[in-house]
């Protein structure tokens, strides 16, 4: 399921954040939840294969317009757009409910007041569905040390078969946290750009010093019904709750 957050400033009609603001946005998200929840969310999540997942994913903010850059920061023109989705309704419960009820929420210095929540429930269809990107969709290996070589990280396009395999099993480990005991659907998970992907690089916070790397675009997916509804609720690839691979299917 889908949420939509529309939020405008306690003063004023601007939002103002630093250009690497996804940890803030995060920070915000965490705060609508039940304190000890969000602890154990954030702390220990949901484990496969010695990965923790989060279970929802969110998209970057969105004002009015065109922001506006400037001296290292973005400026949104309220009201403010955050998409959030999960698969998980207790999860989405404790955010609508802090959003609306919790009083004022906070995006670094920014005050804020939730004044409309919008569900959505998008769902496949004949095992197809087409959704685009509400934050870049991020892949990556990484590489471990060789020799006098460093370990790295090896991010993966939308071109290459790693990045396809790479959101096939990620879903597939969601599927098995959400419905324990259930066989895993052994179909693949078929990623199709339509168009041109757009590459993005972009900090988690601003004092980290390696970017992010995912892709924007519009994508075709196909392949078991249950599969691509936890794309929808989950997001797909890697780094869900950090603000990347949130896709929303557009009505056509």
């Amino acid at each position: 399921m889908r949420l939509d957050l529309h939020l405008v400033p306690v003063k004023g009609n601007t939002v103002r954040l630093p250009r690497a603001n996804l940890h803030l946005v995060q920070a915000m998200i965490y705060g609508l939840f039940e304190k000890s929840f969000a602890q154990v969310l954030h702390d220990v999540g949901f484990e496969r294969d010695n990965r923790r997942f989060k279970l929802f994913s969110f998209s970057w903010p969105k004002g009015q317009g065109r922001p506006r850059m400037e001296d290292g920061a973005i400026s949104f023109e309220a009201p403010l757009q955050v998409v959030v989705t999960s698969p998980l309704n207790r999860i989405l419960e404790q955010i609508s409910g802090g959003a609306l009820c919790g009083g004022p929420l906070r995006i670094g210095n920014n005050e804020l007041e939730c004044v409309e929540v919008k569900v959505f429930r998008p769902a496949p269809k004949n095992n197809s569905v087409t959704v685009k990107a509400l934050s870049p969709i991020t892949c990556y290996t990484t590489e471990p040390e060789s020799g006098d070589r460093k370990p790295f990280v090896h991010y993966h396009g939308p071109k290459d078969q790693e990045f396809a395999a790479q959101i096939d099993g990620n879903l597939k480990k969601k599927f098995s946290l959400i419905y324990p005991g259930e066989e895993i659907p052994q179909e693949v998970v078929k990623v199709i750009p339509l168009g041109e992907p757009r590459k993005q690089a972009a900090m988690f916070r601003p004092k980290d010093t390696v970017p992010i790397v995912g892709w924007w675009g519009k994508y075709r997916l196909e392949g078991p019904d249950v599969l691509l509804q936890l794309a929808l609720d989950a997001g797909i690839g890697a780094k869900n709750s950090g603000g990347w691979g949130c896709l929303e299917a557009p009505e056509r």
